[in-house]
């Protein structure tokens, strides 16, 4: 696994330099990377990535990007594998809706983790 995790260090590097630090694609290199500390049980180092590739999406694609919603559900898996309890998790969502509300003046969007027309699914986001 640490050559697979050197090669996915390398993807992000080489997508940052040729696409930037705030392009999609560097955040589906940032979401591997994730994925694969999360698959080996790294999840301290997974969630700072996941947070970063959760705001590049939500900047670039927007609320309703499927690139988006994947990579909040896999944050809310890994906050769920951290132990984290339901309270703890919509604790986080609205903490990241909260950071990016702050931002919307710096020209990011509001990170809304539910919608009013979609039921809630109990960790602070809707579902449809």
């Amino acid at each position: 696994m640490a050559e697979a995790q050197s090669w996915a260090e390398f993807a992000l590097r080489l997508t940052e330099t040729a696409y930037g630090l705030e392009h999609p694609k560097t955040a589906v290199a940032i979401n591997n990377l994730a994925m694969l500390l999360q698959d080996t049980n790294r999840l301290p180092e997974a969630k700072p990535l996941l947070r970063r590739a959760l705001r590049i999406f939500l900047h670039s694609l927007g609320q309703e990007h499927p690139n988006l919603l994947i990579v909040e559900d896999n944050y809310l898996d890994l906050l769920q594998a951290m132990g984290n309890t339901r309270e703890e998790i919509q604790a986080e969502m609205l903490a990241l809706t909260a950071e990016s509300s702050s931002r919307v003046g710096e020209g990011t969007a509001d990170l809304q983790t539910s919608s009013p027309s979609a039921p809630s699914d109990g960790y602070g986001r809707g579902r449809s």
